[in-house]
């Protein structure tokens, strides 16, 4: 399976469900100590959701599961 594949299904297959929390950035270490992976940033602005893959930019090229 090509990668690219492979990150569109993880994203966007559906039915994996973790538990997200925030936590101050000084406690970014603490957090990956306890086994946890931090995966964002929040930031002040507009509201808006990013994402990247190695470091680029990344759209998903599929919506995923639509609930409603």
């Amino acid at each position: 399976m090509a990668a690219d594949t492979a990150v569109e299904l993880a994203a966007c297959g559906g039915d994996d469900y973790q538990l997200c929390f925030t936590a101050p950035a000084a406690a970014v270490e603490q957090v990956r100590q306890l086994g946890f992976t931090p995966i964002g940033k929040l930031v002040e602005g507009e509201p808006q959701v990013r994402c990247s893959y190695h470091g680029n930019p990344w759209v998903a090229q599929s919506p995923g599961y639509r609930h409603f």
